[in-house]
């Protein structure tokens, strides 16, 4: 059985980014499909985590919103949904109690109610987290249709 730590190890770049370590992931339940997901980011991407301006650093900073829910953000941003057909991660799915990788799109919209998601299960204050998703929301766009962070 495959694990991962409950952390992204990440090392840090020049210029603000960072390269995890080793893989990562995340696991989640959909209740109305009565489904356990995992996404896996795939050890050796690289992004900046959360892009927050930099006038904004004394209100938000980039570890304020923790390390997985960017980590992950940024992941699905930068293959536009398209998770499997880049090689950055692994979209999968638990059935009968084995873990099968789907080839599923995973749309804007759902990558940011993930990050909403995880930041509150990180404990990011409610102001921040709900800062954060009203901005990918608003201004995300032009990154996911670039496929830049």
């Amino acid at each position: 059985m495959r694990t991962f730590p409950n952390r992204p190890r990440l090392e840090v770049l020049d210029a603000g980014w960072f390269r995890l370590m080793e893989d990562w992931a995340y696991e989640w339940y959909h209740k109305p499909s009565d489904t356990d997901y995992r996404l896996i980011v795939q050890e050796g991407f690289e992004c900046d985590l959360a892009s927050v301006p930099k006038i904004l650093h004394s209100f938000i900073g980039r570890k304020d919103l923790g390390l997985g829910p960017p980590l992950l953000h940024d992941m699905i941003y930068a293959c536009t949904g398209n998770v499997f057909g880049f090689g950055y991660g692994e979209l999968e799915k638990r059935v009968d109690g084995r873990w099968t990788v789907l080839s599923d799109y995973v749309s804007r919209k759902t990558a940011d109610r993930m990050f909403g998601r995880m930041m509150r299960e990180v404990q990011v204050p409610r102001w921040k987290r709900r800062s954060a998703y009203l901005a990918v929301r608003a201004f995300g766009l032009p990154a996911w249709f670039s496929g830049r962070l």
